[in-house]
């Protein structure tokens, strides 16, 4: 009786360790997926920033031809009057 006793209390310590082991693996893991994530957040946020700023100097680059074509259809207008 007495070596089961001493079996169980030390199969309950041996449980417990593992038990605290697993609970610091799955911190760290968590851990370094939040990281992972925020690195990942920071990365898509500056290539769409990046993008963003693409964009505008499109726009700017047509609105601009736009509004040289504009002046010289004015201006051709102007000639054959």
């Amino acid at each position: 009786m007495r070596i089961l006793l001493l079996t169980a209390a030390a199969a309950g310590i041996a449980l417990a360790g593992c038990s605290e082991r697993t609970q610091d693996s799955a911190e760290e893991a968590a851990k370094s997926a939040a990281a992972d994530a925020a690195a990942n957040t920071e990365q898509v946020l500056n290539k769409g920033a990046e993008a963003a700023g693409d964009a505008a100097q499109d726009l700017d680059r047509k609105a601009d031809r736009a509004e040289d074509d504009a002046q010289d259809q004015s201006l051709s207008e102007t000639q054959a009057d």
